[in-house]
């Protein structure tokens, strides 16, 4: 496990959010030529829900892609960093080689404010979950999203676990 940063990133220092921590700021400069990856090497393979920990506010980057790079490939979200200070990235399945990466490609774009396009990393949190709650997950929302109805590690490895109902808990 470990991270891996690209570029140059600015360290600031914050006192609301988690307490008093320092985190990486892209200064809202040299757009698409910083990132930072963060690896993981469970010692047991499995399904994980990913937390993003962000500092949020009126100038950060409403478009920040996020891939993450699991057992079953890579998925690219697009983050809005202006609002949550804890953003659920889903559930995936996770394997040694996996890795969350953050980046700075197009994310000069602001759909909240003028105020700037800021993309702050702080840190990634990998919490291990049951088949039980993943199958919970790919039942059917409202919408009729997911499909699974057995709760097998096939049929969980089916639906799509990185797309949970918004009013699931965990």
């Amino acid at each position: 496990d470990g991270v891996t940063v690209v570029g140059e990133w600015a360290t600031e220092e914050s006192e609301e959010a988690f307490g008093d921590f320092d985190f990486l700021s892209d200064s809202d400069s040299d757009k698409g030529s910083k990132s930072v990856v963060f690896s993981v090497s469970p010692e047991q393979p499995g399904f994980f829900e990913i937390t993003m920990l962000n500092i949020p506010g009126d100038d950060r980057s409403t478009s920040t892609p996020v891939t993450i790079n699991g057992a079953d490939g890579a998925v690219v979200l697009t983050v809005d960093q202006s609002v949550e200070s804890t953003i659920v990235l889903g559930i995936f399945r996770l394997n040694a080689t996996s890795s969350v990466v953050v980046e700075t490609t197009d994310t000069d774009v602001n759909t909240v404010s003028e105020f700037g396009t800021l993309v702050v990393v702080d840190a990634i949190r990998f919490v291990p979950i049951g088949l039980e709650t993943v199958c919970r997950a790919c039942e059917p929302c409202d919408d009729g999203f997911y499909v699974v109805s057995e709760c097998t590690s096939t049929a969980a490895a089916e639906c799509d676990p990185h797309s949970v109902c918004a009013d699931d808990e965990y």
